[in-house]
């Protein structure tokens, strides 16, 4: 007997400014890996969320312009997926 039920992670990059994260399709943000100026390695990593006084969810991302942006992650979620 099989289970259908069980859905498999999609990972999406999010794009517009924040190109160094990807979303899931089960509402989870990551970093992607990456050499840093100097040649320093990053290994990518799932971001540790929050709840806002709104009951959303937050994570902390880095723009391309390297300004520290808190989201909220369904935002990152539909950019990824839908544009």
């Amino acid at each position: 007997m099989t289970d259908t039920g069980v859905t498999t992670e999609v990972w999406s990059p999010i794009g517009h400014g924040f190109s160094a994260y990807q979303a899931s399709s089960h509402g989870r943000v990551r970093s992607v890996d990456r050499t840093l100026a100097g040649g320093r390695r990053c290994k990518g990593v799932v971001l540790k969320t929050r709840v806002s006084n709104r009951g959303y969810l937050l994570v902390n991302v880095r723009d391309d312009y390297g300004t520290v942006q808190t989201r909220t992650v369904h935002t990152l979620v539909m950019l990824a997926f839908v544009g």
